[in-house]
C-alpha cells in the first residue's frame, strides 16, 4: 500500500515537473521562464518544510499525507477543466507549480515521519530502501516518460491523468494501518511557537542527531559544490562531449542509488554503521576528486570519457544510498515519535538550504580557478569534514556504550 501510494505520488510529480518544464520552454522560448517555474517548485519547500514538521507532530499524519494527495488531485483536475475552457496560460502553470510544491513538501514530511509506525522495527531498513528505490526510479523514468508525454499527449489531458494518479495514491494510503502513539495527541494542545521551541530544545540536547545533520550537510554541500555544477561544465565545455553522452552519464547516478538501496540491507549486517559512514565519505571524496582528475593526469577518447564518468556517477550513486538510507533509518529510530516531524523537517530544510549555496559558490569560483581545483577541494572537504564529525560521534557513542546501530 505504501509502495503503490508513494510511487503514484512521486512518479506523477516527476513526470509533471519535466513535461510542464518542456511546455513552458515551447510556449515562451525563454530560459528565464523555465528557471522561474523550477524555482517555484523548490523555494516553497524551504519555507513550508519546518511548518510541515510541526503539523506532522500535532495532527494525524495519515490524514495529512492523504489530504495532500487529494489536494494535488483537485489542483490538477481543476487545472484540466480550467485549461479546457480558458487555455493553459503561463500564470496558471506558475500557480499550479507553486501550490503543488507546498502540498508535496507537507506530504513528504508526514509520510517520512509515519514510516516507523507502518512496519515492525526489523522491517524499517527494507521500507526505507524501497522508498529510495521509488525516488530514484522516478528520477530516471520521469524525464523519459515526461518527454514522451510532451511529444505525443495534449498537456491538458496529461493534467487529468496525473490528477487521477494522485487520487489512486490517496486511495491506497487510506488502507495503511499506523500504530500511533498517544503522545502525539498532546502536541495539539501546544501553540505552534511552543511546538517549534520544544522541537529546537529536543534537537539541541541530542548530539547524535546534530552530528548526523552535520554529516548530511557536508555531504550535500560537497556534492553540490563539486559535482552538480562542475560535472556539466567539464562534460560540455571542457571535454565537449555530446548532449547524449551527458544524458547517459547523468542517468547512472540514480541507477547507482537503486543498486545501493538494494544491497545496503546486506551490508548493514556485516559492518557497524559508523564504519559504513566513514568508508562511504572517503569513497565519495575520492570519486569526486576523480571527476577533476582527467583534466590533470588522464586522457581518454570521447567514448572512454563517457564510460569513465558513467562509472564514477554510478559508484557515487551507490555510496549516496549507503549514507542516505541508514541515516534516515537511525533518525527514525532515535527521534521520539512526538518530535519526529519537527526534527526531520529541520534535517530536510538544512540539506535543501545548503544546496543553492553550494551551486552559487561553485559557479562563482568557476570564473576564477580551474574546474578541477573545485573538484579536488570538494572531495577533500567531504573526507576531512565528515571524518571529524564521525570521530566525534563514535567517541560519544563509546562513552554511552551504545554504538551507532541501524536497529535500536
Amino acid at each position: 500500500l505504501f509502495s503503490f501510494g508513494k510511487f503514484s505520488s512521486v512518479f506523477g510529480t516527476s513526470i509533471y515537473t519535466f513535461a510542464i518544464g518542456l511546455y513552458v520552454l515551447s510556449i515562451t522560448g525563454s530560459g528565464l521562464s523555465f528557471a522561474l517555474n523550477l524555482m517555484l517548485s523548490v523555494i516553497p519547500m524551504l519555507i513550508i518544510t519546518p511548518i510541515a514538521g510541526i503539523l506532522s507532530d500535532r495532527f494525524d499524519r495519515k490524514k495529512i499525507f492523504i489530504s495532500m494527495d487529494l489536494l494535488n488531485a483537485v489542483l490538477l483536475i481543476g487545472g484540466y477543466f480550467w485549461a479546457l475552457n480558458y487555455g493553459l496560460s503561463l500564470g496558471m502553470i506558475y500557480i499550479l507549480t507553486l501550490l503543488m510544491s507546498f502540498c508535496t513538501s507537507i506530504f513528504s514530511i508526514a509520510i517520512e515521519s509515519a514510516i516507523p509506525s507502518m512496519v515492525k522495527e526489523e522491517e524499517l531498513m527494507k521500507i526505507n530502501s524501497l522508498s529510495r528505490i521509488i525516488d530514484s526510479g522516478s528520477s530516471i523514468l520521469g524525464p523519459v516518460l515526461g518527454g514522451m508525454i510532451f511529444a505525443f499527449v495534449d498537456i491538458r489531458f496529461f493534467l487529468l491523468i496525473n490528477g487521477i494518479s494522485f487520487l489512486l495514491s490517496a486511495l491506497s494510503e487510506y488502507f495503511i494501518n499506523l500504530k500511533v502513539s498517544k503522545s502525539l495527541s498532546s502536541q495539539a494542545e501546544e501553540s505552534p511557537i511552543e511546538s517549534m521551541k520544544s522541537g529546537i530544545s529536543y534537537l539541541k540536547n541530542s548530539k547524535l542527531i546534530l552530528g548526523l545533520i552535520a554529516v548530511f550537510v557536508i555531504f550535500n554541500f560537497s556534492f553540490g559544490f563539486s559535482v552538480v555544477v562542475p560535472l556539466p561544465y567539464i562534460i560540455n565545455n571542457v571535454l565537449q562531449l555530446s548532449p547524449t553522452a551527458y544524458g547517459n552519464i547523468q542517468a547512472f547516478l540514480p541507477l547507482g542509488m537503486i543498486i545501493g538501496a538494494l544491497v545496503i540491507n546486506l551490508l548493514s549486517k556485516t559492518l557497524k554503521y559508523e564504519q559504513i559512514l566513514m568508508l562511504t565519505s572517503i569513497g565519495v571524496g575520492i570519486l569526486i576528486i576523480g571527476i577533476g582528475a582527467p583534466l590533470v593526469t588522464l586522457s581518454f577518447s570521447k567514448e572512454g570519457y563517457t564510460i569513465y564518468y558513467s562509472a564514477l556517477m554510478m559508484f557515487i550513486g551507490i555510496f549516496i544510498a549507503f549514507v542516505d538510507i541508514p541515516v534516515m533509518n537511525i533518525l527514525q529510530l532515535e527521534i521520539e515519535e512526538a518530535f519526529r516531524g519537527r526534527v526531520l523537517g529541520v534535517v530536510i530544510t538544512a540539506v535543501k538550504v545548503v544546496a543553492p549555496i553550494a551551486f552559487l559558490s561553485s559557479g562563482f569560483f568557476l570564473n576564477f580557478i580551474p574546474v578541477y581545483i573545485i573538484c579536488f577541494f570538494g572531495g577533500g572537504v567531504l573526507i576531512l569534514g565528515n571524518g571529524f564529525f564521525l570521530k566525534k560521534l563514535t567517541r560519544e557513542r563509546t562513552k554511552e556504550k551504545t554504538p551507532l546501530a541501524l536497529q535500536s
